[in-house]
């Protein structure tokens, strides 16, 4: 996602899928099983007792969160600032540099 979005260079780690997003190939998994689980599980719909409540329940959950979200003085949109940076990147390439004779206890 920095990669599309954060207009930053992403520097690949040792473990790496490729050219191939696979962040897209599961966003589009979850966008297409939310639209199977919303199909109701009998094609016999007589009424309220066979109904497939899931629309309503997800219905409800985004309402409500994305109404609390934009609440005057206490929804999200006043305090939220997003995730906050607790390291540097000098912290994380010393950390990465320590050798194994000034590393802690060896385990067994």
């Amino acid at each position: 996602m920095a990669w599309w979005f954060g207009g930053r260079v992403f520097e690949k780690g040792p473990f790496h899928m490729g050219v191939f997003p696979i962040s897209l190939c599961a966003v589009l998994f979850m966008l297409f099983m939310s639209v199977i689980l919303l199909f109701p599980a009998d094609a016999n719909l007589t009424g309220p007792t066979t109904m497939n409540y899931t629309v309503l329940v997800i219905g409800g959950v985004m309402f409500f969160s994305t109404a609390y979200y934009f609440f005057p003085i206490y929804g999200g949109i006043h305090w939220f600032k997003g995730p906050v940076v607790t390291t540097s990147r000098d912290d994380t390439v010393e950390s990465n540099n320590v050798s194994e004779s000034e590393s802690p206890e060896k385990t067994l």
